[in-house]
């Protein structure tokens, strides 16, 4: 028998969509952000006039997500565990979902930026990768690893997005 003012202890809020399977992985897997943290911090800016800014911020990005996606993950696990949880823990666990759901859209915002400022700046002026005193100066190395990395992500994500919407419509239909 439940007595009064222990009722609380019975509101439980098991959602069975609250599954460790909602947390995405980042779209760039670990060692590729490390990369492109380690290409600005062992370069001058001289060494490439643009895209230096912008692989640090998504590698950064990218290290800071597979940080939450790893504790989102063990979070989900441990509510998960006692088979039972509060509407407290339901709250944070999709705070966390939705925080990494937002993250990785701003993570492929920010490839499809840097994809356009390479191509943009390749096709308007010219890359300069032989003459360091120029303008548009960028090492061959670093202009390539950039533009590689920022198109497979960005037309992979391009793809994942259409399959997924043509999953959904399919699914419903």
């Amino acid at each position: 028998m439940v007595e009064h003012g222990e009722e609380h202890l019975y509101n439980y809020y098991n959602d069975p969509r609250l599954k460790s399977s909602k947390i995405l992985v980042s779209a760039l897997p670990l060692p590729v952000a490390a990369n492109l943290v380690l290409l600005f911090l062992s370069n001058e800016r001289e060494a490439c006039r643009y895209g230096l800014e912008a692989g640090l911020i998504i590698g950064g990005l990218s290290m800071f997500m597979s940080i939450i996606s790893m504790t989102c993950q063990g979070l989900i696990h441990d509510a998960w565990a006692d088979q039972i949880i509060t509407k407290r823990e339901q709250a944070g666990l999709w705070f966390f979902i939705y925080l990494n759901r937002f993250l990785i859209c701003l993570q492929l915002i920010i490839f499809a930026i840097l994809f356009f400022v390479i191509i943009g700046a390749y096709v308007s002026n010219g890359v300069n990768m032989t003459d360091p005193q120029g303008g548009n100066f960028c090492r061959r190395h670093i202009f390539l690893f950039l533009l590689v990395t920022s198109t497979i992500t960005t037309f992979c994500s391009l793809l994942a997005a259409i399959f997924y919407a043509l999953f959904r419509y399919v699914a419903r239909n």
